[in-house]
């Protein structure tokens, strides 16, 4: 999976995103192929592997301290 770090400003927004990073590698390593972290309006962004997109909001991923 490609995960995109370019919109995390601050080292807490790259330790979110790795922490997100981790739980979509564990959930189904083929299926997403892209990832990417906008802190400003605290989504996310995935691509999968048919190459649909679709935005997370942050407060899905409740594990993420």
């Amino acid at each position: 999976m490609e995960v995109n770090y370019k919109h995390c400003k601050t080292a807490r927004d790259q330790e979110v995103l790795q922490q997100v990073e981790q739980w979509f590698k564990g959930f189904d390593a083929g299926l997403f192929t892209y990832l990417s972290y906008m802190p400003d309006d605290k989504l996310f962004w995935t691509q999968r592997n048919d190459g649909k997109y679709k935005a997370w909001d942050l407060s899905y991923f409740e594990f993420v301290r």
